[in-house]
């Protein structure tokens, strides 16, 4: 396993390394890459090259204008009185926050890369990671730096329990971290951590998946607060990380580095919080305001939160949140319209970023217009979507893993 994670984070940072003829990969990362093969013979490997092409003056530039609009906003809103700030954090800010994390994505899959030695483009990538996640209460960096690129790699491979036992450097699959909130796992809770998990507890104790109009509200209701109280809680856990260098109290086992690295982050990311309030005059909602503009595109009734609780999902019959088909597939997309794509900054089209990692945002409508219905058939309207996923039970499907050929396949 340890190889499939690193060949597949080589391949991301275009780092050449010769594969051997067989090796076992995850059954997730292994249908994508089928997929993506079929999909590049039919539309030519000239064509997938335009399509992957890094964007990185769109890309930067419109991170930096969100990146100022929040700290704008974050520092002129309280100042408008009442609850108007938190009126503008969970609609505009949101978005903001939205469209800060999708292309602080495209940056870890070199979506913004200008060139240079492998080496050159990581650690450029990393200084973007870093500094452009600013301003935020929590952020994306953790997720992002240390979870995401395995994710890819490892879909449904591991479990909660093992994500914060682990002692590598980088998480095994972070998409748990979001997941764990609203889905359940197929071991049930002998895959919980056994650290304190606000999402678990949460997910354990509040939830009701008997259907009813009243349970559904219910699990979205303790959802919503599970996100809040989550993020709430890992802002002051930022606090004592800056000051100590040690993430220990959730993930022990790491090594040195990895708490160096929190440590490093956790500290540009408090100067930048005090330079919000400092904007402000003072005025402590500023650091609220990022609170709620982070929470709130993940929950509902914000249309973005429908792809964030259906991307790897299945009901106990196979098929996906909301009965997105095919079924006993591992991901999906969600799909709306051109308001629907802009208010979701495009992260809807899950399915086509798995298949292909490198294209850019601005071209997954164009990757799934090229590929056609039968690799991207329809879904569920976004509505449905949001629906079914507090009112029926959401689980990882089960995927075995598998051998694969990788003289066969492309690997992510």
């Amino acid at each position: 396993m340890r190889l499939v994670l690193c060949l597949a984070v080589a391949n991301a940072l275009n780092v050449v390394r010769a594969p051997p003829k067989t090796q076992t990969m995850g059954a997730v990362a292994a249908w994508h890459a089928t997929r993506k093969n079929e999909i590049t013979r039919r539309l030519g490997r000239d064509a997938v090259a335009e399509l992957e092409a890094p964007t990185p003056a769109r890309t930067l530039s419109c991170l930096a204008a969100v990146n100022v609009a929040n700290v704008y906003l974050a520092s002129a809103t309280p100042a408008l009185g009442g609850l108007w700030w938190l009126v503008v954090a969970a609609t505009v800010g949101a978005w903001c926050s939205l469209a800060q994390f999708a292309l602080l994505h495209d940056v870890v899959h070199g979506g913004a890369d200008v060139g240079g030695a492998p080496g050159e483009r990581r650690r450029f990538r990393e200084r973007v990671l870093k500094y452009g996640s600013q301003p935020s209460v929590f952020g994306y960096w953790l997720y992002l730096a240390l979870g995401h690129l395995n994710h890819h790699a490892a879909t449904g491979d591991f479990t909660a329990k093992e994500l914060f036992a682990s002692s590598e450097l980088a998480f095994e699959d972070g998409d748990l971290f979001f997941a764990s909130h609203r889905q359940d796992s197929p071991g049930g809770g002998d895959d919980d951590p056994a650290c304190i998990s606000i999402a678990r507890a949460s997910y354990r104790t509040l939830w009701n998946n008997g259907g009813s109009d009243l349970a559904a509200l219910g699990n979205a209701a303790a959802y919503a607060l599970s996100m809040s109280l989550e993020r709430a809680a890992l802002c002051g856990n930022d606090k004592l990380v800056a000051l100590t260098d040690s993430n220990r109290l959730f993930f022990p086992n790491k090594p040195p580095a990895f708490h160096e690295m929190c440590g490093s982050y956790a500290r540009a990311a408090a100067l930048a919080q005090c330079g919000v309030v400092v904007l402000a005059h003072g005025d402590l909602r500023a650091l609220a305001y990022l609170l709620v503009a982070e929470t709130a595109w993940q929950v509902p009734p914000w249309p973005a939160a429908s792809l964030f609780v259906s991307n790897h999902g299945v009901h106990d019959d196979g098929a996906g949140v909301g009965g997105a088909g095919p079924a006993d597939r591992p991901t999906y997309s969600v799909y709306g319209g051109g308001l629907f794509d802009a208010l979701c900054f495009n992260a809807n089209y899950h399915c086509e970023h798995h298949d292909f990692p490198k294209v850019p945002l601005w071209r997954l409508p164009e990757l799934r217009r090229r590929a056609g219905a039968d690799f991207y058939p329809e879904s569920p309207p976004w509505t449905d979507v949001l629906d079914a996923a507090f009112r029926r039970r959401v689980t990882y499907p089960k995927w075995n893993r598998e051998a694969v050929a990788t003289s066969e396949l492309s690997l992510l």
